[in-house]
C-alpha cells in the first residue's frame, strides 16, 4: 500500500503605516503604527496500512510539507515639517507564527517505510523611521521611535515504520528564520521633545523536533533523524545625521536580541531523535545542526544631540540555542545481532554587536 501527504503554504505580505510630506499641526499626540500577527497553521499526514500476509506485501507513507511567509511592516514618517503638540509615537511590530506539523506513518504485516520531509521558513523584516533631510518638527512630548519583530516557527516532522517483517523510517526537517529589525532617526531635525528614545527589538525564536522510529517484529529496524534550524538576523538602532535640539530628559538608543518566547525562552530549541527496534539488526541516528548568526547594532553617528538628561546607547545579544540529539538502536532476540546507535548535533552561534 502506498500513501502520502502533501502540503504547500506561499505568503507573502506587507504592511505600511506612512506619512510623507506634509506640513503638521497636531494639537495633541500622534501615533503611526504598522503591525501584523497571526498564527498559521499546517497538519498534513499520511498514513498507510497493509495487514495482508501476501508474499511481497510492501507498506510506504509519506509526507512532504513546505511552508514559506515573507512578510515587510514598516512605519515611516519622512520629509514633513511643522509641530506636534504631544508625544509622537512611530511604531512597527510583526508577531507572525507559523506551527507546522508533519508526519509519515506505515503499518504492515510485510516492509515498512515511514518518510516525513518538512521545510519551513519565515522571513520578516521590520522597520521604524523619522527620516528626510527636510524633516523640520518640533515635538512637546515624548519621541519614540520603535520597531519589534517578534516571529515563532514550531515545528514537529515525524516518521514511523512499524511491520512484521522489516520496518526503516526517515525524517528531514529543515527550519529557518530570517529577518531584519530596524528603528532609526535619519537627517531630521527635531526640537524641544521631554525624551527620545530608538529602539529595535528582536525576539526569534525558533523550535523544532525531528524524531524516527522503525520496528520490525522479524526483521531489520532503521530509524534515522535529520534536523536542520537556522536563525539569522539583523537588529539596528541608530540616530543618523540628524539634530536633536533641546531634549529636556534622556535620549536611549538601544537594539537588542532576546531570545523571551509565551512557551519556552530560547531562540533555537530542537530535538532529533532517531530509534529503531527489531529482531535482527537496527539502527538509530540522529543529526541534530542548528545555526545563529545575529548581528547588533546601536549608534548615534554624525548627529548633534543636545539633552538636559542621560545619553545612552546601548546593544546586547541574548542568542541561545538548547539542543537534543539522539540515537536508541534495540534487540528483543537472543540470536546473534547487531544494534547501533548514535547521534551528533552541532551548534554555532555567531554573533557581532556594534556600538
Amino acid at each position: 500500500s502506498l500513501a502520502g501527504a502533501f502540503s504547500l503554504v506561499i505568503a507573502t505580505q506587507t504592511t505600511r503605516a506612512l506619512v510623507i510630506g506634509p506640513s503638521l499641526d497636531v494639537d495633541g499626540p500622534m501615533t503611526v503604527k504598522a503591525t501584523r500577527g497571526g498564527t498559521a497553521v499546517t497538519l498534513s499526514i499520511g498514513v498507510g496500512l497493509e495487514f495482508s500476509k501476501a508474499s511481497g506485501g510492501t507498506t510506504i507513507a509519506g509526507n512532504l510539507s513546505v511552508n514559506v511567509l515573507t512578510s515587510d511592516t514598516e512605519a515611516l514618517v519622512d520629509g514633513v515639517t511643522g509641530a506636534v503638540g504631544g508625544d509622537l509615537s512611530i511604531t512597527a511590530a510583526d508577531t507572525i507564527e507559523i506551527i507546522a506539523i508533519g508526519g509519515g506513518v506505515a503499518i504492515g504485516q510485510q516492509t515498512g517505510v515511514g518518510a516525513s520531509l518538512g521545510a519551513n521558513v519565515i522571513d520578516a523584516d521590520v522597520a521604524a523611521a523619522l527620516r528626510g533631510a527636510t524633516t523640520n518638527i518640533s515635538v512637546t512630548g515624548a519621541l519614540v521611535v520603535t520597531a519589534t519583530n517578534d516571529k515563532t516557527l514550531r515545528s514537529v516532522s515525524v516518521s514511523a515504520g512499524a511491520t512484521k517483517d522489516s520496518a526503516y523510517a526517515f525524517t528531514i526537517s529543515v527550519n529557518i528564520v530570517l529577518g531584519t529589525t530596524a528603528a532609526t532617526i535619519s537627517g531630521a531635525t527635531i526640537d524641544g521633545p521631554t525624551r527620545v528614545e530608538v529602539k529595535a527589538s528582536d525576539e526569534s525564536n525558533l523550535q523544532a523536533i525531528a524524531g524516527a522510529l522503525g520496528l520490525g517484529l522479524d526483521g531489520n529496524g532503521l530509524g534515522g533523524a535529520l534536523g536542520w534550524n537556522q536563525v539569522g538576523i539583523t537588529t539596528t538602532a541608530g540616530i543618523i545625521d540628524a539634530t536633536l535640539a533641546n531634549v529636556a530628559g534622556t535620549v536611549h538608543v538601544i537594539a537588542e536580541s532576546t531570545e523571551a518566547d509565551s512557551l519556552m525562552d530560547g531562540t533555537i530549541l530542537a530535538a532529533s531523535i532517531g530509534a529503531a527496534g527489531s529482531s535482527g539488526s537496527s539502527v538509530g541516528g540522529a543529526l541534530s545542526i542548528n545555526i545563529v548568526t545575529s548581528a547588533v547594532s546601536a549608534e548615534i553617528t554624525r548627529s548633534t544631540v543636545t539633552a538636559g538628561g542621560l545619553v545612552t546607547v546601548t546593544a546586547t545579544d541574548q542568542s541561545t540555542i538548547r539542543a537534543l540529539a539522539g540515537g536508541v538502536a534495540f534487540s528483543y532476540t537472543s540470536a546473534s545481532s547487531a544494534s547501533i546507535g548514535a547521534a551528533i548535533a552541532v551548534n554555532i552561534i555567531g554573533e557581532t554587536l556594534i556600538l
